[in-house]
């Protein structure tokens, strides 16, 4: 079986170099990034400003290599890919959790930022609360209107 995804967009975010992106974004709050949807797929977000949080599915374009094992940053012992959060996955594919601050003519800014500028944006999906579970916070839906 053959799977082929398309980008729908670009993440912008204020890193240009993989070492300057924090481990996970809410280790830098005050970082913004910004979602931009390609133009034939814009309409899809409509209803995006009923939720606080959003889920981003992007492509890791940095990385060459597939690994099966890594050592997360602060941890002493390897443990297997699918353990870590790296970017030297089988797919190569990320997944963020973020926060919608505002919305744009062609997508939103967000605080959360974990990825490299230009990242490939492959999905969106929103956040919700009881559903996914992300902290004791627990971003939802919000019945924004």
């Amino acid at each position: 079986m053959k799977i082929t995804i398309e980008p729908i967009g670009v993440i912008h975010s204020p890193y240009q170099d993989t070492k300057d992106i924090p481990r996970q974004g809410v280790l830098k709050p005050q970082a913004e990034g910004r979602v931009e949807v390609d133009k034939p797929y814009r309409e899809g977000l409509e209803g995006i400003d009923q939720f606080s949080h959003a889920v981003l599915i992007f492509y890791f374009h940095e990385s060459e290599s597939e690994k099966l094992r890594g050592t997360p940053p602060g941890a002493n012992k390897s443990r297997g890919v699918f353990a870590i959060r790296g970017p030297h996955r089988p797919n190569h594919l990320g997944l963020s959790v973020v926060e919608i601050l505002r919305l744009t003519g062609d997508g939103f800014v967000f605080s959360g930022v974990d990825m490299l500028d230009g990242t490939p944006l492959v999905d969106i999906k929103p956040h919700v609360g009881g559903l996914d579970p992300h902290n004791s916070r627990g971003p939802s839906f919000q019945g924004r209107h």
